[in-house]
């Protein structure tokens, strides 16, 4: 008898689970929701790379066949696609933001040649726009759409790089007012150093927050710079984190990535990191000026990793989720955690497991997503080893409300 792979197994046993790759080989998340149409976006990792866009109509718990966005743009047929990025414009459609590359898709032993950033907008998630080509370079990397849905602005933030592989990075910027139609020319709204993985979170009163890896020596630290002009000019950089490593024991899985997942909820700012102790959650409630304490979520035993977070806009309820080994002493395999906090990020209550064990390695990509369906539902997607993407209805019953004079 052929015994079938424990992340199929897993996919058996959890209800809530639903198994997008039964082959594997993908990767790294992104997740956007719109008038009940969720959408998720994947690297599908074997050469060529692509990008895999999955639709739900039924929140979260049946999908579509993957649909594939377009490689061959303006002309030019690029060979690889990578970092996919959803958001949802004021009228409700999708864009999505990607990497498309010339050269070789796997930068550990091949030149990716000339890198773009490329972006398209869909209605429903199913009929896409022909992309349109938005910056390139000779390594571009970590695109990120962004939507102030409020005043209707777009933000595409991403890393250039001078050299091969990481030879002095900065952030860009480009700006849309007509829903991606045409954008901006591209600034570098950072200084050329050690940049990535940036982020925009818009606040309530239209302050720009953005956030990024500041690549310092081998370790780093989480940066928060603030804009006051829409986006046009940012002070200086304020720390938000330390990803310390200096305080535990070497581990294989807890930092293979460095990305923050940030998301704005009115006049806060919510941001959820991984580092070399764990996974944390900082909020600012004044629009990047100050940072919470660092409240580690996961880590203390075993590995903690890919931390996303959403926030339920009716209720301001937070959740965050990661992928968590605490229950394996052998380090082996990790369960998707998550945990909630109802006094916008004050506390958490103790987190909860919503997966049987799975395996990673590897390949599980540089960051996972989570949005809010409302009602207490929330998605994620995230990845085994070997890219068994599987998504995830993590549910939490609203709270009790007391009765009158009891």
């Amino acid at each position: 008898m052929t015994l079938l792979p424990a992340i199929l197994l897993a996919a058996l046993i959890d209800s809530n689970v639903t198994l997008l790759a039964p082959n594997g080989g993908m990767i790294e998340t992104s997740l956007a929701v719109s008038r009940g149409t969720v959408l998720l976006a994947v690297i599908n990792t074997p050469v060529p790379r692509k990008i895999d866009v999955f639709v739900s109509g039924d929140g979260a718990r049946t999908w579509s066949a993957p649909i594939e966005m377009p490689q061959k743009i303006g002309g030019t047929t690029f060979k690889c696609a990578f970092d996919p990025s959803l958001d949802v414009f004021d009228d409700g459609s999708f864009g999505l933001a990607y990497l498309v590359s010339e050269g070789g898709c796997v930068p550990e032993h091949e030149l990716f040649g000339t890198v773009a950033v490329a972006f398209a907008r869909s209605a429903d998630g199913s009929a896409w726009s022909d992309p349109q080509l938005i910056a390139s370079g000779p390594l571009v990397d970590k695109p990120w759409l962004s939507v102030d849905r409020v005043r209707g602005t777009a933000y595409l933030t991403w890393a250039r790089n001078e050299t091969f592989p990481f030879g002095g990075q900065d952030i860009m910027l480009a700006r849309s007012t007509d829903r991606g139609a045409t954008w901006s020319a591209p600034v570098a709204v950072t200084p050329r150093g050690s940049e990535n993985s940036a982020q925009i979170g818009v606040v309530s009163d239209g302050t720009v927050v953005l956030t990024n890896m500041e690549y310092v020596g081998t370790i780093g630290t989480y940066v928060a710079r603030v804009s006051k002009n829409g986006g046009t000019s940012f002070g200086d950089p304020t720390s938000i984190a330390h990803p310390d490593t200096s305080t535990t024991t070497p581990r294989t899985k807890t930092i293979i990535s460095m990305a923050q997942m940030c998301t704005p909820y009115r006049a806060d700012l919510y941001c959820a990191y991984p580092a070399g102790n764990g996974v944390f959650f900082t909020a600012t409630h004044d629009g990047g000026a100050t940072w919470s304490a660092p409240l580690r979520l996961g880590g203390v035993a075993g590995d903690a990793l890919l931390p996303s977070v959403a926030v339920e806009e009716a209720s301001g309820t937070i959740v965050m989720t990661w992928l968590d080994g605490r229950d394996d002493p052998s380090g082996g395999t990790v369960r998707l955690y998550a945990a909630r906090s109802l006094d916008h990020g004050a506390t958490f209550e103790t987190p909860r497991a919503f997966s049987s064990p799975f395996a990673v390695g590897d390949k599980v990509g540089d960051y996972n997503s989570t949005v809010s369906l409302g009602s207490g539902l929330y998605a994620t997607g995230f990845a085994s080893a070997g890219g068994y993407l599987m998504a995830a209805r993590v549910f939490y019953p609203p709270p009790r409300r007391r009765a009158a004079n009891h």
